[in-house]
């Protein structure tokens, strides 16, 4: 008898600590990529690219670039202009290889590849004289944004830490991981360039050569970012896609929030989701919680963490977003899963849905019908969305009469956003945890309850 009280305890104490989230998240499942025959990536060039500054006078560059990285030798690629789809490129890229387009201002244009690639939208005469960085997460060699290895491109300035280009402290990359992780990177030329070990829900910063193609590898899953002040970026959720619970990247301190210098300052992350709830960002360095943020059901609610290596915990599914300044401007490309329902908030510049099928899309109280490859403008403003099929949506936020002297963003496929990850096990952060103090108690009772089924023991022996 005096077992199965001990077991029925301790049973207990397991369905406690579950329910407290003291225990791994897992996110089941995975799509097996090289079943799927293709994948196809959207995007824009923006239309007013400067050489210099964003003041309307500047001088205007008529072009933006495309790089494209190869994850598999021998992977087929085909660049279509939109909507007549008029063939711009096709060639074959092999592992490692760099193909990069120019591309004229105000193209709308397509993808296509048969295995995932590393796709990359940039431009702006500040990062052609590579002198300025890029926001955005770049995708694995499985074409999520989660993964194990990584072939991507540095893209960032000579001189990272000058403050009148508003780039934070630290290097350039950073890399966040979801489980324990022994990482390493390697150069083109298959030298190592660098090695670390990561614990769950830690970070490591890394500074590389400019305008090179480098791989990185992992033995657990993580998250690949570049982040400066100055450029916009949609977070990818750890579940899939972009409509999730918990987000993990950069953000800035109080001192670069509120840096002017004369340089416009109204950056700011962006919350939205269909229901009400409460998001917490957690400070990864310090492994602490934040103030908590209120996110009403339909609206934008603006918000600036006070850290430079955060993860954001959601009660409810939001879409979340890094804007930068609308005078300085910015690129961020997201997807909605067929069938998910998100709120989008649309600044001030352009904000385009590409359909790959057939797609029912709602915007608001709006019915359409989109046909393949076809371009919805979406207006700015909050607006709510839903589609039949996945949808790619690219924000340019920039005022009226501006330009951009600088963006980029790596560029989600349609297919990734159907990417799952088996056996993911997140550990969980610090506003998830059981309180020391319950977890010493339950401890404390735990063990005097085998103490009393050991001596029972003995005493029936």
């Amino acid at each position: 008898m005096a077992i199965r009280v001990g077991f029925r305890f301790l049973a207990c104490l397991l369905v406690l600590a579950l329910g407290f989230g003291i225990f791994p998240t897992v996110f089941p499942g995975r799509v097996d990529v090289w079943a799927v025959e293709e994948y196809v990536y959207y995007g824009y060039v923006p239309e007013n690219i400067t050489a210099t500054g964003a003041q309307p006078t500047w001088q205007r560059l008529d072009h933006g670039h495309l790089i494209i990285l190869g994850n598999q030798n021998g992977t087929e690629v085909k660049v279509y202009a939109l909507p007549e789809k008029t063939l711009i490129d096709e060639f074959t890229v092999n592992r490692m290889e760099n193909m990069t387009l120019t591309l004229p201002n105000a193209t709308f244009f397509k993808v296509w590849a048969n295995r995932p690639v590393s796709v990359t939208l940039m431009g702006g005469g500040n990062l052609e004289r590579v002198e300025a960085m890029i926001t955005t997460f770049f995708t694995s060699t499985q074409g999520g944004y989660i993964g194990r290895e990584f072939i991507f491109p540095s893209v960032h300035g000579k001189l990272m830490t000058l403050i009148w280009y508003h780039v934070i402290p630290g290097l350039p990359y950073k890399i966040y991981a979801l489980e324990e992780s022994d990482v390493q990177v390697w150069d083109p030329n298959g030298t190592k360039v660098s090695e670390f070990h990561l614990a769950p829900n830690k970070y490591q910063e890394l500074e590389l050569p400019a305008f090179r193609t480098y791989r990185l590898t992992s033995t657990g899953n993580v998250m690949l970012q570049t982040f400066t002040r100055d450029h916009s970026s949609f977070y990818p959720a750890v579940e899939r896609g972009f409509i999730g619970t918990l987000f993990y990247g950069a953000s800035v301190t109080k001192e670069f929030w509120e840096m002017g210098q004369g340089w416009p300052g109204n950056q700011t992350f962006v919350a939205t989701s269909t229901k009400p709830g409460k998001l917490t960002p957690v400070n990864l360095e310090y492994d602490r919680k934040l103030d908590q943020v209120d996110v009403a059901a339909g609206l934008n609610v603006s918000f600036k963490p006070l850290a430079f290596h955060m993860a954001v915990k959601s009660e409810e599914p939001i879409l979340l977003m890094y804007k930068s300044d609308d005078t300085m401007g910015g690129v961020a490309s997201m997807g909605l899963k067929a069938g998910q329902t998100a709120v989008l908030y649309a600044p001030p510049g352009y904000t385009y849905a590409f359909a790959h099928k057939e797609t029912v899309v709602n915007l608001d109280d709006v019915t359409l019908r989109l046909q393949p490859d076809s371009v919805l403008v979406i207006p700015s403003g909050v607006h709510r969305l839903s589609a039949s099929e996945n949808l790619i949506v690219q924000v340019t936020n920039i005022v009226q009469g501006r330009g951009i002297n600088a963006f980029g963003a790596c560029l989600p496929s349609v297919q990734s956003l159907d990417i799952t990850y088996e056996g993911l096990r997140v550990k969980p952060l610090a506003s998830e945890e059981l309180p020391w103090p319950y977890i010493a108690g339950a401890g404390a009772v735990a063990l005097a309850a085998l103490y009393l089924v050991k001596r029972r023991r003995a005493g029936a022996a």
